[in-house]
């Protein structure tokens, strides 16, 4: 059972017991007259906090006359949860209320509406980050005399920590924030020794709801209600190869740094998805600036067909430092891809399916071409580049102009000129990739592009109907919909790619060796699409696609044989 420990007598009581206890504790009562004077004293707020989801995290606080949701925001981001400036709203009945946050670019707080003016019998729900959410209920009890002391908020009561174990069974004393997203790993001082864990990811315990997610580290501002073993934890931390390696890349001589950086590219040629390997991504791209050159180097050198490396079986460090070094304009880089990923390529079996998953793979166009995005143009125009990487040169153009780097006239000019190249080729894809790119930006100044596709056949392999979404959009203003596509968040910059190989690591199907699978080859999605028989389709002579069969859902799966869904498959 997890107490409570009231700060005004230093006593520890049951959940069920605390609320009354604050009421009636003594010492509370006797600090409001400790003066022995008659104090100054109102009537507060009792308010209980909990976790929308674990009982065991609770505060009791006593909010003064006047106290705003603003204040108790602040109090419960200073305690509890602040980690990366998110915005945080509350709920009460039908109304939202929404705290100032300038990184959001929200100046004027919704929420300067006093408590004591909310229902009482309403319950407030609170929501601290809307990308990773950590809920939280509010209750009002009964008001409490209280001495004023110009504090919005007094800390009455909070739970004390929870004990956590690691999975060996031993009390746990610090947390992989990177183990799993929202349901973070717990480590005993003997495991840590021996994880294979990237050490940026590893925090002590916080006695908090917010642990281990996101970038919330802890400690709060109530370091007295924090773990006892913290003190343990941060001088265990500090002593981590990770961190001392990080030491010498910041403050040690060039050798040495050099020698880290070949020993870091080397952790690379392992095993795809080990958590050593991903551990040395990471740090590689927290030092991104110093890997750039030998990543560069390296992804070039792997996209000549001579290239003789070898590689440990089942490494996928071609894919890892692609995507790294990735996140770099670089103009060269992308015209060496487009070069040497042509239909049937031997070198498009080294990066195994890192160009068949369109939202990182377009990430990672968009950021190699922010400089020159003519070379979207041009590569999705080329007839002998690998389709996937055709379409997502198309949604790129789209994602440099969804964050400001091509204004919209240049924009339409191009997904407007490529409306010739995709009818050329006949290829459906890409025309469900174009309409795709055109309804992103919105099809304000395209709509008979898409009419186009939709008449040459292009688009009857899509499972959108695009015209019909092209119809609804028209409704919406460009700005509206602007706001609502970047909310989505899936046509954007290549800003996280230790998430993008998760994606991409994820599939079992994911190489750069041989695995035969029956009615798949090594190189499928990178075939000429009228080898795509089993989907359903036939092409006619001048390369439109017409469906012999039942349309496939998006959710059932994959007529190829791949055994993952054809959303996921051949349908994107």
């Amino acid at each position: 059972m997890i107490r409570s420990q009231c700060r005004f007598c230093g006593n520890l009581y049951a959940r069920s017991g605390i609320a009354r206890h604050v009421a009636a504790c003594k010492a509370r009562l006797a600090t409001n007259n400790s003066d022995g004077s008659d104090a100054s004293t109102d009537r507060f707020e009792h308010l209980v906090v909990t976790d929308a989801d674990r009982i065991g995290y609770r505060l009791d606080l006593l909010a003064a006359p006047g106290t705003t949701l603003d204040d108790l925001d602040r109090f419960l981001r200073e305690i509890w949860l602040e980690c990366c400036g998110h915005m945080s709203i509350f709920r009460v009945g039908g109304q939202m209320y929404y705290s100032s946050v300038e990184a959001w670019g929200i100046d004027d707080s919704t929420a300067e509406v006093e408590i004591t003016w909310l229902p009482r019998s309403t319950e407030i729900r609170y929501d601290y980050d809307l990308g990773s959410p950590t809920g939280l209920r509010v209750k009002r009890l009964s008001p409490l005399r209280q001495r004023v002391t110009g504090a919005p908020i007094v800390l009455a009561a909070r739970n004390e920590p929870p004990p956590l174990e690691c999975s060996c069974g031993s009390h746990a004393v610090v947390v992989d924030r990177f183990a799993d997203w929202g349901n973070p790993g717990l480590l005993c001082a003997a495991c840590l020794e021996e994880a294979a864990v990237d050490s940026e990811a590893l925090v002590p315990l916080t006695n908090s709801p917010r642990m281990g997610v996101c970038g919330y580290v802890g400690p709060g501002s109530d370091p007295d209600g924090e773990y006892a073993s913290r003190p343990e934890a941060e001088r265990m931390l500090a002593g981590q190869p990770g961190r001392r390696d990080q030491e010498a890349i910041d403050n040690g001589p060039p050798a040495k740094r050099m020698a880290i950086v070949a020993d870091y590219l080397g952790r690379l040629d392992r095993p795809a998805r080990l958590a050593s390997t991903t551990a040395a991504a990471r740090f590689i791209n927290r030092n991104l600036t110093l890997f750039a050159s030998p990543l560069r180097d390296f992804v070039v050198a792997a996209l000549d067909p001579e290239w003789r490396q070898p590689a440990a079986r089942g490494s996928a460090r071609h894919v890892y430092a692609l995507y790294l070094v990735g996140q770099l304009p670089d103009a060269r880089l992308f015209s060496a891809l487009v070069k040497a990923l042509r239909e049937g390529a031997p070198v498009v079996k080294r990066f195994g399916e890192a160009f068949h998953y369109l939202e990182p793979c377009s990430a990672l166009f968009a950021s190699l071409c922010c400089e020159d995005p003519s070379l979207l143009a041009r590569a999705a125009a080329d007839d002998g580049f690998i389709l996937p990487g055709r379409g997502c040169a198309i949604r790129a153009i789209a994602a440099l102009h969804l964050t400001d780097l091509l204004d919209r006239e240049q924009a339409v000019k191009y997904l407007g000129g490529l409306a010739d190249a995709v009818v050329a080729s006949g290829k459906g894809l890409l025309g469900d990739s174009l309409a795709d790119a055109i309804c992103a930006i919105h099809p304000e100044d395209l709509i008979r592009v898409v009419q186009r596709l939709d008449r040459e056949g292009l688009l009857d392999n899509s499972t959108v109907d695009y015209l019909s979404r092209v119809r609804d959009l028209l409704q919406q203003t460009v700005r509206g919909h602007r706001a609502l596509v970047e909310l989505e968040d899936r046509y954007t910059l290549f800003y996280d790619p230790i998430d993008a190989l998760d994606v991409v690591l994820a599939d079992d199907f994911h190489l750069p060796l041989p695995i035969p699978v029956e009615g798949r080859s090594h190189g499928a999605g990178f075939e000429p699409l009228r080898e795509k028989r089993s989907l359903g389709l036939n092409v006619r002579d001048d390369g439109v696609m017409e469906r012999s069969g039942r349309k496939v859902g998006r959710n059932e799966r994959c007529p190829c044989g791949s055994g993952k869904k054809y959303k996921h498959c051949c349908g994107r």
